[in-house]
């Protein structure tokens, strides 16, 4: 059984991904991840060690100026840049380096954990591959804003919110460095709330917060790891 991801073992992921994201234009997705990460690296600095976990077909990876890069999902991608390191496993199954990311990224895989005693096991691994210092970058829908949508995703299982989720973080250890309840909206194949894809428009976005009130669905959380 794959620990954590009570769903994922049963289900043909590649599958499940090409049929949810068959109308949507990788060129415009690959652009708003451009800006997303740009605004993520200028607000929280530029990492020198980066590691995206479930880092999807890895749009952020492809963007971030970090000098070292590494990736991990439960399937592989083939559309990471040549020079990401990549893992193919369960977070909580893989050995990586301890003290060693200067930021952790997860982004949309909370969500697809079995129980909130999982989160807590995500964040103490994280806890210890960090560097003293270093973030944990937190990216997902919240309950609260997106709830009508939420379980339109087969691989959707845990309740989140903003709050839960800073909880998780204070209990794990973490000290809360950015709490935003309304970020991103709420994903790239709802019609409703999601960002454009004309990369003037994603900027113009993520540098106006008033917009995220009325637009954003997804939570960021940001916690660092005490030095």
């Amino acid at each position: 059984m794959t620990r954590g991801l009570p769903t994922l073992e049963r289900m043909d992921l590649g599958a499940v991904y090409r049929f949810r994201f068959a109308n949507v234009d990788p060129d415009a997705r690959g652009i708003v991840w451009e800006e997303i990460t740009d605004y993520l690296e200028r607000r929280f600095g530029v990492p020198g060690r980066v590691l995206d976990v479930a880092c999807g077909s890895g749009e952020f990876l492809n963007a971030s100026k970090a000098k070292e890069r590494w990736g991990l999902d439960v399937i592989d991608h083939s559309q990471l840049a040549r020079d990401v390191k990549f893992l193919e496993g369960n977070y909580l199954d893989l050995t990586l380096p301890d003290t060693y990311f200067d930021m952790i990224v997860m982004s949309n895989i909370l969500e697809h954990l079995g129980t909130r005693d999982m989160v807590f096991a995500f964040f103490d691994q994280a806890m210890k591959h960090l560097a003293p210092g270093g973030l944990l970058l937190i990216l997902g829908p919240n309950f609260k804003y997106s709830m009508k949508e939420y379980f339109d995703f087969a691989d959707h299982n845990l309740v989140l919110t903003d709050l839960s989720v800073g909880e998780c973080l204070v209990g794990a250890g973490y000290e809360l460095e950015a709490h935003v309840a309304r970020f991103l909206p709420y994903s790239f194949r709802s019609k409703k709330g999601k960002l454009p894809g004309a990369r003037y428009l994603a900027r113009w976005y993520l540098r106006t917060p008033i917009a995220w009130r009325w637009m954003g669905r997804q939570f960021l959380m940001v916690g660092r790891k005490p030095r």
